[in-house]
């Protein structure tokens, strides 16, 4: 590799790719195994595998390496569309792999080299496809209330654009061959590494979860869905009328932020948490969605249900803070039911979510029962 400045961003690029294998591998899939995990594994092993073909490739002068390379390299946002899919409990499909090989192929395939540089181009807009499908999914997670998928989506949207872009400058202005896309190749080792740590630290909070809270409740919301929807499932077989979603948030979350401070801050939503838990029956499935915001799936009749709540508002409006805040401790609860939204654990999310929202608007601590199904 005769360029110093695409070897040192290639050597840059190769250490970032490793250390978010290591990292996603060891904090993530070994941590909490699951088919999202292993193919957000399996989006790094794709990175780091891409890049040192690609060095490997330069030094020897191998373009039909260095093709494959760019390839494998491309493949990876399908991996993660799939992992997020898998992440709020829709089963992976057994395409996925084999789109991934079509897509990291397609640039290997001899093709005279004036239409190479269209046909990693069409191959880029592909890449662009799914990272355009991974930002709507991302907006399908219930976790993104915290801002933590910010950056994956973002980068997403980044890669979309500049796909497009690409094809169609590729369309115009032909690029002959690989010799043409140098600057090309320059500007993708650097959006790639921009891309590896924007994909990491949304996917690694994902996989790992916030961990702030001293209760050590996970807050992954992927086994709560899938667990729920499961009891969902039987409930419906056997008529049970009883079951509800409840969403329940502490009102003015970022006010309250600013005005506690950091550590006065986590120890009301720890107290919060803690006092969820003991108002909620023992058998409900909870989990936390972002700081102050759980998530609670229930089988109780609703006067049981009222009693919590009010008992519930009561804790958190007498909470002790140690010292006098600006903002007034409450909480506002979404309250959606099977006999409104239905057995479907998304619809029952949505519904609640929408629920608490308007008890929020209509000034807080307060909870509000969904009586029909949020379009």
């Amino acid at each position: 590799m005769n360029d110093p400045v695409a070897y040192g961003l290639a050597v840059g690029q190769a250490t970032l790719a490793t250390l978010a294998l290591v990292l996603m591998t060891g904090l993530g899939y070994v941590r909490r195994p699951h088919p999202a995990t292993l193919q957000w594994m399996l989006v790094f092993v794709a990175g780091a595998a891409g890049v040192y073909l690609g060095m490997y490739a330069d030094s020897a002068g191998e373009e039909s390496l260095r093709r494959l390379s760019l390839g494998i390299s491309l493949g990876a946002g399908i991996f993660i569309w799939s992992g997020l899919r898998s992440w709020r409990g829709v089963r992976s499909d057994w395409a996925v792999p084999v789109l991934y090989v079509a897509l990291a192929a397609s640039v290997l395939a001899v093709v005279p080299d004036e239409w190479f540089g269209l046909a990693f181009a069409a191959a880029y807009a592909v890449s662009g496809v799914f990272a355009l499908l991974s930002i709507i999914e991302l907006r399908r997670i219930p976790e993104r209330a915290d801002g933590m998928l910010l950056p994956l989506a973002l980068i997403s949207g980044a890669v979309t654009v500049v796909a497009a872009g690409n094809l169609v400058h590729s369309i115009i202005a032909r690029p002959r061959g690989p010799e043409d896309l140098g600057i090309l190749r320059v500007l993708d080792s650097v959006g790639a590494m921009i891309y590896i740590v924007c994909a990491l630290v949304t996917l690694l909070w994902l996989a790992v979860g916030r961990g702030a809270a001293a209760s050590g409740v996970p807050t992954g919301l992927a086994a709560f869905i899938a667990g729920g929807g499961d009891k969902l499932a039987r409930a419906a077989d056997r008529g049970e009328r009883a079951w509800s979603v409840l969403s329940i948030r502490l009102d003015d979350v970022d006010d309250l932020r600013i005005a506690a401070g950091g550590s006065l801050f986590w120890r009301i939503v720890d107290t919060v948490e803690r006092d969820v838990r003991a108002s909620i029956p023992s058998e409900a499935d909870i989990a936390v969605s972002s700081p102050g915001h759980l998530y609670v799936l229930l089988m109780r009749p609703p006067i049981a249900i009222e009693s919590a709540l009010d008992d519930l508002r009561a804790q958190v409006s007498r909470l002790d803070t140690s010292r006098p805040l600006a903002v007034q401790l409450s909480v506002s609860v979404g309250w959606s039911s099977v006999d409104v939204s239905g057995y479907d654990m998304e619809a029952l999310l949505r519904d609640a979510r929408a629920g608490a929202a308007r008890a929020s608007a209509d000034g807080g601590d307060r909870w509000v029962r969904v009586t029909e199904p949020v379009a």
